[in-house]
């Protein structure tokens, strides 16, 4: 896909600075804009009341028209989708609150990531200033959507490696998730299979497991019971999983499911847990949860099922 760049003027050139992350901005109010189309974007600038942080506001216009006002929201570089319907924007500067944010053609949210270094990769930090975690030279952002809506947004860090911007936000809620799955049911020395959910099959047969990535996995290590992907549980003769009891804990292994059923804004989801040794032992909610300062939390328990 065809990517769209601009590349807002950097603020650190008119800083001042004796040491290290000390600096004073020249008092300016000033509008920064990037035209994509019908799409006119404007980021007001604001250091009249304070020279060290400032005040950001993101406009949206469509077709000359504002369709978006978000307080707070500011970035060094904006991308857009070759269609002009979605838009990013990073930023490596602690000037800005957040490390990313994106949004859509109509001016909605649809996700934003706070600079925070439980939550973002950084390759070089400082005590508040550098916040360097993208590829500012050679980003390469690309924009993937289907059916009307963004399915991922991928963009090069620092070493040149390639992430995913919706699945790295997609894998830290299924964490939250996980963790408290096995708060509550794992067992010393059990193997804990990690599903991430199913997929319907070509055939039309039984919906297949699906496996989370490595990188997940590897977060959850040096615990007293083993994690593993829901593929390598058991199977009697190929049919299918087959509870089994582990020997040395003396009951069957648990499935552990985790899944997003929908995300309604870039901070809140409706998800699913569950845990599954056998038909007659198995357990799971859903619920609605909600990110507040940076932290997962349960807000609403929907559905809970016992067996």
């Amino acid at each position: 896909m065809r990517r769209c760049l601009a590349t807002a003027v950097c603020f650190l050139l008119a800083c001042t600075s004796s040491h290290a992350d000390s600096w004073s901005l020249p008092r300016e109010v000033k509008d920064i804009e990037f035209a994509f189309g019908d799409v006119r974007i404007v980021l007001h600038y604001d250091t009249t009341h304070n020279q060290t942080f400032p005040a950001y506001t993101l406009n949206v216009y469509l077709a000359g028209k504002l369709v978006g006002e978000h307080a707070g929201v500011g970035f060094e570089q904006v991308f857009a989708s070759a269609d002009h319907a979605y838009f990013l924007g990073v930023s490596n500067s602690g000037l800005t609150p957040d490390a990313f944010v994106l949004f859509d053609r109509n001016g909605q949210l649809l996700k934003r990531q706070p600079h925070d270094a439980r939550q973002v990769h950084y390759f070089t930090l400082s005590m508040t200033l550098r916040r360097e975690w993208f590829d500012s030279k050679n980003p390469g952002v690309r924009f993937t959507a289907a059916e009307g809506r963004l399915k991922d947004v991928l963009i090069s860090v620092c070493d040149g490696s390639r992430v995913s911007l919706m699945i790295q936000e997609d894998l830290r809620l299924r964490a939250f998730l996980l963790e408290d799955l096995l708060k509550t049911h794992a067992k010393p020395r059990e193997i804990c299979y990690v599903c991430f959910g199913t997929e319907s099959t070509e055939d039309g047969g039984e919906p297949a497991r699906l496996d989370p990535p490595k990188r997940f996995l590897d977060r959850f290590q040096k615990r007293p019971y083993q994690i593993m992907p829901v593929s390598a549980y058991p199977k009697q003769n190929g049919l299918g999983p087959w509870p089994v009891k582990n020997p040395q804990t003396g009951i069957p292994d648990g499935i552990y499911t985790v899944e997003i059923v929908e995300w309604l804004d870039p901070d809140t989801a409706k998800v699913r847990a569950g845990m599954y040794r056998s038909g007659l032992w198995a357990q799971g909610y859903g619920a609605v949860v909600k990110r507040q300062d940076g932290k997962w939390q349960v807000k609403k328990r929907g559905e809970v099922w016992i067996s």
